[in-house]
């Protein structure tokens, strides 16, 4: 969805897709397509010509899948040439499709995120046998999305167990507050990939000492009072820009306390 060109990726098992396309219906260019915001990515792909075999990437200019994610259900073209509503998209006169037709390509949740498609360089009746060997085609396709999601998922449960053992024995034997600094910035940089600022630390006086979690070094500025909660209490906090607690998916901040030996040290 990015306003940017992507970086075209090519999958050996979509190319695989798009030639059993080709050779299921006898078609002379079949796509595996995801579609963007300004940008369709041909991620598997037979009998492009050169320009589209090397780029892997059209605007939607180019698109015919695009209509297929817009509408979730399969587009049938007989004809492009004969829809009006097709006149301005360059499919058909810079790409040669005449008849189109493309199923969805789901992601691991379901939604349409592309299509599944097969192209003709001349007008043709499609069959409802031909439709439904696409509709096979593209099926496996989204069951390949799925794998790859749950393998994936499996992996960074694996590091996060890892990184999760490997920080609580740092931990433990942390001397100083850039000690902590350091290791829990590892933490969340390296094992969930979020950005930490500010690590806050509390001392017996007034709980001022702040270390910057990038630089591991001690910064002046003032104890956020909405956090005091995560200290009196020994709670997690989900908080917005603000500082104010938040229910929703829009976090700006996780408030989490560091606890040794049962007391909280630290945020």
């Amino acid at each position: 969805a990015s306003e940017d060109l992507p970086i075209a990726v090519r999958d050996a098992a979509f190319d695989r897709a798009a030639r059993l396309v080709c050779r299921t219906l006898g078609a002379p260019m079949a796509i595996v397509s995801v579609v963007g915001a300004n940008w369709q990515v041909v991620a598997g792909g037979h009998g492009l010509d050169d320009a589209l075999e090397t780029r892997r990437v059209t605007p939607l200019t180019h698109s015919l899948c695009q209509y297929v994610v817009k509408l979730d259900q399969p587009v049938v073209l007989p004809d492009t040439s004969a829809s009006a509503e097709l006149a301005d998209n360059l499919a058909r006169q810079d790409l040669g499709i005449r008849a189109y037709l493309g199923v969805p390509l789901r992601d691991f949740d379901g939604r349409p995120v592309g299509s599944v498609s097969a192209c003709e360089v001349r007008p043709r009746a499609w069959t409802e046998a031909d439709l439904a060997a696409l509709q096979d085609v593209a099926d496996s396709c989204t069951a390949e999305i799925a794998v790859r999601a749950e393998s994936q998922y499996a992996r960074r449960l694996v590091h996060h167990s890892t990184m999760l053992s490997d920080t609580a024995e740092a931990l433990a034997t942390a001397l100083s507050a850039e000690e902590i600094a350091g290791h829990v910035t590892d933490a969340v940089t390296n094992g969930f990939g979020a950005r930490s600022r500010l690590l806050h630390v509390v001392d017996a006086g007034p709980r001022t000492t702040l270390v910057d979690a990038a630089t591991t070094e001690r910064v002046a500025g003032p104890w956020p009072t909405s956090w005091d909660q995560a200290v009196t209490e020994s709670a997690s906090q989900a908080l917005d820009a603000s500082g104010r607690a938040v229910t929703d998916g829009a976090v700006r901040h996780l408030v989490l306390p560091l606890r040794t030996s049962g007391s909280v040290r630290g945020l």
